[in-house]
């Protein structure tokens, strides 16, 4: 089957064969998926839709092995603060939620890859885990460990809202916010192989973080992100503190840094952008 993203239009193209609906159900009506305990799938594609309705129990588990799980035009929402709910992917699996509205508390990623590089022409998924033109709320939540990939967590074009959740272990970059807009606070983002956040044309609010042991920088900001703002945030142990460049806007306050190789760099990457502005207040700068 084909399954071609409203959102990247012909930027995502993917054919895939072997997919697995839930269910010998008839498409009159929705089918109803209800996740239980543990469930596997093995190499395959599994897509869900608008014609799905889906059901996570207390402590399901999925479970991925060269497996794309893709989430499309269906709403999600899970909240247990006692049993987590778990996405687990091998070094061939994927997980795409694309024009969803998504509410979890209390769910944890873990693996997963950019597996889908190589079926794209022209290739725009850059996550292990991508969200596309969604309304995201994530609560109390984890991702972790990807294999491969630009990014652990990839958000294009989505309205988003992160609390009291973690970002660890990425390959290259934690989260990657592609022309998004919304808050992440009280969170961390520990241990990347590259960026911590990496913003681009981007409108953020990042409060209460600690950002830490990022192999490059703990937040990028770029292509012409506007309204970014930067409070009560803890940099430390990256080898680049923040960057700010190409016609980005940013408001800073109440930041301590410690123990960056590099605190702070602006510079123009794109020819194409104009000059990127900065208001500041009360930074700590002590090592």
């Amino acid at each position: 089957m084909l399954f071609r993203s409203h959102v990247y239009k012909n930027r995502l193209k993917v054919s895939i064969s072997g997919v697995k609906f839930p269910k010998n159900e008839t498409f009159s009506n929705k089918k109803l998926t209800i996740f239980s305990g543990i469930k596997t799938y093995t190499d395959t594609a599994v897509v869900f839709s608008n014609l799905d309705s889906i059901v996570f129990m207390p402590g399901a588990q999925l479970l991925l092995k060269n497996t794309s799980l893709v989430f499309n035009y269906t709403n999600l929402s899970y909240a247990d603060i006692k049993h987590k709910l778990v996405f687990n992917g091998d070094s061939l699996s994927t997980i795409i939620f694309d024009n969803l509205s998504i509410n979890f508390n209390n769910v944890a990623f873990t693996g997963f890859s950019n597996r889908l590089n190589r079926l794209l022409k022209n290739r725009e998924l850059t996550g292990a885990i991508t969200f596309a033109n969604s309304n995201v709320s994530l609560h109390n939540s984890s991702f972790t460990k990807n294999y491969s990939g630009d990014d652990l967590v990839n958000f294009f074009r989505c309205q988003v809202f992160i609390e009291n959740s973690i970002v660890s272990g990425a390959n290259a970059d934690g989260i990657d916010f592609d022309f998004t807009s919304g808050k992440i606070i009280n969170s961390k983002v520990v241990d990347c192989g590259n960026d911590g956040l990496d913003l681009g044309g981007s409108t953020l609010q990042i409060k209460n973080l600690t950002i830490a042991a990022c192999m490059d920088k703990g937040i990028s900001i770029g292509e012409a992100s506007k309204n970014v703002e930067i409070d009560s945030v803890v940099l430390s142990s990256n080898e680049i503190g923040i960057t700010l460049k190409d016609e980005s806007i940013l408001s800073i306050q109440n930041v301590h840094f410690n123990q960056n190789k590099v605190d702070f760099v602006a510079y123009a990457k794109k020819a194409q952008y104009g000059s990127s502005q900065i208001t500041s207040s009360n930074l700590d700068f002590s090592k």
